[in-house]
């Protein structure tokens, strides 16, 4: 596959100071400050956009950005929609809320913290946490399923009713077959942070000290890799092409053609923490917005207090 970045020119405002800076990579469509790191970015079933940043959902509309704050006492963790204003979204206290493009109201609490949603319709969605927590929605009530682990669950992801994989702690990786949870070969990885499953089949895991593998024809293939820096998203096209972020890389990484390299720098400032590939096959980089260096003569540490969502015009492949 060919990559068709152009030359990308993005003004980021850090209080005052304005830094222009010019980087390779897609001609940015559109960006929006969140008051939070964003955790989560998804592309909803009618390919409009969906957020999360600390406890508030974004959506995306034909008319631009809506934010909405919740009753929820957690920090939301991820999200999945059907639409734009219809979703659902779980947090660091077990919380399950919905959005119906007006408020967000919580509709479920489980006991312990949940990481990661993905559903097929309003009436299938999985959400998965820790102590091997798997729940689904039928459309009417959530409902605890067997797991058969009790390794923390950090990603679940799916391309139908009878195909939806989870991962977690521990390199633990578990198939959904419509009927029951079965484990697979456990990924090559102490912890599987991020999973993206393609429609054929494939298995594209990435996680901790930098590592990316590829569940493929029942053997899983890992990757060299030029960080060791933990993945916290990937999202692909197919299982041969996909796009990773490392927040402390402040980069995107590219699987292609069986090399994972080093693709495009991220703005001065931005810490990637989510993917996306929205409609049109076009990229979206999400994560937090990092505060200039404190003066002084020792390097002190950057606060990352608010976020960034930075939406992309041309096809990142062809």
């Amino acid at each position: 596959m060919i990559l068709v970045f152009a030359s990308l020119h993005v003004g980021i405002t850090f209080g005052n100071e304005e830094e222009m800076l010019r980087k390779n990579g897609a001609q940015l469509l559109s960006s929006i400050s969140t008051k939070a790191p964003v955790r989560d970015l998804w592309v909803n079933n009618d390919g409009t956009l969906g957020a999360v940043a600390g406890k508030q959902i974004l959506t995306k509309t034909d008319q631009g950005w809506l934010e909405s704050l919740g009753d929820l006492r957690g920090s939301l963790t991820a999200g999945w929609g059907y639409a734009w204003d219809d979703a659902f979204v779980v947090s660091t206290l077990g919380e399950i809320a919905h959005y119906d493009g007006k408020s967000l109201q919580t509709t479920h609490l489980h006991t312990s913290p949940l990481t990661d949603i993905w559903g097929l319709s309003p009436s299938n969605v999985f959400a998965v946490g820790f102590d091997g927590t798997i729940l689904h929605y039928d459309g009417y009530r959530w409902s605890s399923m067997t797991s058969a682990t009790m390794e923390h669950l950090q990603a679940v992801h799916g391309v139908s009713e009878k195909e939806v994989i989870a991962a977690g702690t521990n390199g633990v990786v578990l198939r959904y077959d419509g009927l029951v949870w079965s484990p697979l070969e456990n990924a090559p990885m102490a912890t599987v942070e991020t999973v993206w499953l393609a429609p054929t089949g494939e298995i594209i895991a990435a996680g901790s000290r930098g590592a990316i593998a590829r569940f493929r024809a029942g053997l899983w293939t890992t990757f060299i890799v030029p960080t060791k820096n933990t993945f916290d998203s990937v999202a692909g096209i197919s299982g041969d092409f996909a796009l990773a972020v490392a927040p402390a890389e402040g980069a995107v990484f590219v699987l292609d053609d069986g090399k994972v390299t080093r693709f495009s720098e991220l703005p001065e400032g931005v810490w990637g923490t989510c993917v996306a590939i929205g409609r049109n096959r076009t990229p979206v980089i999400a994560g937090a917005l990092l505060s200039p260096a404190p003066p002084g003569p020792k390097p002190r540490m950057r606060q990352a207090n608010t976020g960034i969502i930075l939406e992309f015009t041309t096809e990142v492949f062809q």
